[in-house]
């Protein structure tokens, strides 16, 4: 059970891509944003942190019931918890480059930007795959479940990094 639950955080992780859409939002009003005396990347950040602050306490408290309910063991518990950090911050770095690259500044409605905008279907699209990768791996080498578990948060963790330096430059 706790690897069925350890793929589903990272799938729900990389499905709930609340940066993808967040720059797009601002709409006519980006130049304004731009105007102010805070620099672009501080206002990338504070979209990340804005997403991450929605999306990992209620996954923390999903994950605090699932390890009380199924009493898991210690290292299974600190693996999740590391996923429920690691993979949401991953997947709002990923969702605000993606938006950055595709932003929807004109529309009349904001439904538009967060359903039908091109970043969302992206983000979302790149989600699913990442995350379908993540479960499929896991059944090709279901006998080496902590090694294949330890090196996905590893590359996670590395793929924050290379995000981070990017959107620092």
């Amino acid at each position: 059970a706790p690897v069925i639950y350890f793929e589903m955080v990272i799938f729900i992780s990389f499905m709930t891509t609340i940066t993808s859409s967040s720059i797009s939002l601002e709409g006519k009003k980006i130049d304004i944003i731009k105007s102010l005396p805070i620099s672009e990347k501080n206002i990338i950040f504070s979209k990340i942190l804005f997403s991450l602050i929605i999306v990992i306490p209620l996954m923390l408290i999903s994950d605090l019931i699932f390890l009380i309910f199924f009493q898991v063991k210690l290292i299974d518990s600190i693996l999740i918890i590391i996923a429920t950090i690691i993979a949401p911050t991953l997947s709002a770095m990923i969702g605000i480059l993606i938006n950055l690259k595709y932003p929807k500044l004109k529309w009349t409605n904001e439904v538009e930007v967060i359903k039908q905008s091109l970043s969302s279907m992206v983000a979302i699209f790149l989600g699913m795959g990442l995350g379908l990768i993540s479960i499929l791996i896991m059944i090709n080498f279901y006998k080496m479940t902590y090694l294949v578990i330890i090196l996905q948060l590893l590359i996670f963790a590395i793929g924050i990094v290379i995000l981070y330096l990017i959107i620092c430059n």
